[in-house]
């Protein structure tokens, strides 16, 4: 959760009336210390368990006994998150989304106020792949011999280049979530996040121009289907 540390003393985690965790928050004077992210697991960079294991250095063996363990449990679960102030204290409530048989992809983008904000995609993704090239006519023929290999290609390929796209659907949303959406769409700075063996950190590029906002009037269910492109070349270009 960012918050702005000027007007912030101190962020405190509940779960059902307990207070699980409470977090100082201090001003600062430097740009960089204007807004401050704290979480409930008290890392700025993780959001679940295996996040946690592969920040500290640690190998994450994904296996079905973990998997059973990690569903019985609720590793930093809280429902409400007071932001104490000098002015009062605002409540925020916190809704956990429950699993899906696929695999969620954060998107992380800078919003308006100069934030950064997560999103979660949490539906069907689907990866494609785009290439570019261009050919021109080989000779193949062997002069001395007035013969040519069959197996030798009288179109050649050169400069073969690839972009990656992926196509992610959020989960079914309140219709407050069609602001966030704007200030992805509007966003200079994004990045996916993806979990493998490591946490891979990648720039993307929204590629849908365009998007309807809906609500539960018109939509009766609010669910959008963003296109992705990676910000770099599948064969590594970097100048």
């Amino acid at each position: 959760m960012p918050v702005f540390t000027e007007d912030t003393d101190s962020v405190s985690f509940l779960y059902k009336g307990e207070v699980k965790r409470v977090q100082a928050v201090s001003s600062s004077t430097n740009t960089n210390g204007q807004i401050d992210y704290i979480t409930v697991s008290g890392s700025d960079n993780t959001d679940t368990y295996k996040e946690r294991v592969l920040a500290d250095g640690g190998t994450f063996e994904d296996n079905s006994l973990l998997d059973a363990f990690l569903d019985s449990i609720d590793v930093g679960l809280v429902d409400e998150l007071y932001i104490n102030s000098d002015s009062g204290t605002e409540v925020l409530k916190i809704v956990t989304e429950p699993c899906t048989k696929y695999e969620p992809i954060k998107i992380t983008f800078v919003n308006k106020f100069g934030a950064l904000q997560d999103i979660w995609f949490s539906l069907k993704s689907t990866e494609s792949l785009n290439t570019t090239g261009e050919t021109y006519k080989a000779n193949v023929v062997d002069f001395g011999t007035l013969t040519y290999a069959t197996y030798k290609p009288q179109v050649a390929q050169y400069n073969k280049l690839g972009k990656e796209s992926i196509t992610l659907n959020t989960n079914y949303l309140s219709e407050d979530y069609n602001e966030v959406i704007k200030q992805l769409m509007m966003s200079e700075q994004v990045w996916l996040t993806k979990l493998t063996d490591t946490e891979l950190v990648l720039a993307v590029i929204p590629k849908t121009q365009s998007v309807t906002y809906k609500t539960s009037l018109n939509d009766r269910l609010v669910q959008y289907t963003i296109d992705f492109e990676y910000a770099f070349d599948k064969i590594n270009t970097v100048r």
